[in-house]
């Protein structure tokens, strides 16, 4: 992952920040300087008003978005749109690099659900940016509407597999683990869905037995009915919900994660 070092404007008042990202900077109690102008240039970026690759606007196709903040994790459970925040249970491990689980019972859950909260079924994207990579068999994040079925909103990964779905039902590509990178999947259309890794199609995957999620995405874990299953230990530092995506969402998308990452704190992360 790479990012836009130091491009930004240093913010000196309030009067100068995106408003969206100041009632976030608010939210959060982040008086950071460093931060702060990180923040805002992301909220830009995502507004197609920034400096990503195409300008294009990915704010409105999120339906929710967190970040690690820098500050604390209390800070990080605010949703960068301000309708649907995080819960964290058993206390994941924060640092200003990112957000972690512990491969037993740490995870976080979102108060976003699709069937509920304004979710398409043939125009759905989820995604994580993952800083250090899990080890064993669990889940960087997850929705599961009933046991062992559909749909299996989930990037899991078993035994050699990289287990995914879109509204759909899962399907497994031999692979080890999932790695470090901005990790998205991403469907616009009934037939099939796509795994971005870094901007980069690693999959495409048909979608079968389609149906929306509902109840709410584990972070760090997956959501399995209503029971928390498969905590992993991943770091992450950006997870999102939103609609399909375009190819140059997702680069933008991606591009202002990895501009925030190497921003965020003196030296990035």
């Amino acid at each position: 992952m790479s990012g836009r070092l130091g491009i930004y404007s240093q913010v000196g008042n309030s009067s100068s920040i995106d408003p969206d990202a100041q009632a976030y900077i608010t939210a959060g109690s982040i008086t950071n300087a460093t931060e702060i102008a990180a923040i805002n240039q992301m909220f830009l970026d995502l507004k197609g008003t920034g400096s990503t690759p195409n300008n294009t606007d990915v704010w409105n196709s999120l339906h929710w978005m967190n970040i690690a903040s820098a500050t604390s994790l209390a800070a990080s459970l605010n949703d960068l749109k301000g309708g649907y925040n995080l819960t964290a249970y058993n206390s994941p491990i924060w640092a200003n690099t990112g957000i972690k689980g512990n491969n037993s019972n740490m995870y976080l859950q979102q108060s976003y659900i699709a069937s509920t909260n304004g979710s398409s079924l043939n125009s759905n994207s989820y995604g994580i940016a993952v800083r250090t990579a899990q080890t064993g068999n669990s889940s960087l994040m997850g929705v599961r509407s009933f046991n062992g079925g559909i749909p299996y909103n989930t990037l899991h990964y078993y035994v050699n597999q990289r287990y995914s779905g879109n509204n759909s039902y899962f399907t497994g590509v031999s692979a080890s683990n999932w790695p470090t990178a901005v990790i998205i999947s991403n469907r616009t259309s009934s037939a099939s869905y796509k795994v971005w890794i870094d901007n980069i199609v690693n999959q495409t995957i048909s979608a079968t037995t389609n149906a929306l999620a509902g109840s709410p995405m584990n972070i760090l874990s997956q959501n399995n009915a209503g029971t928390t299953a498969s905590n992993g230990n991943a770091e992450f530092t950006a997870v999102f919900e939103g609609e399909g995506l375009t190819d140059n969402q997702i680069e933008d998308l991606t591009d202002a994660i990895d501009t925030l990452n190497a921003n965020i704190i003196s030296g990035g992360r």
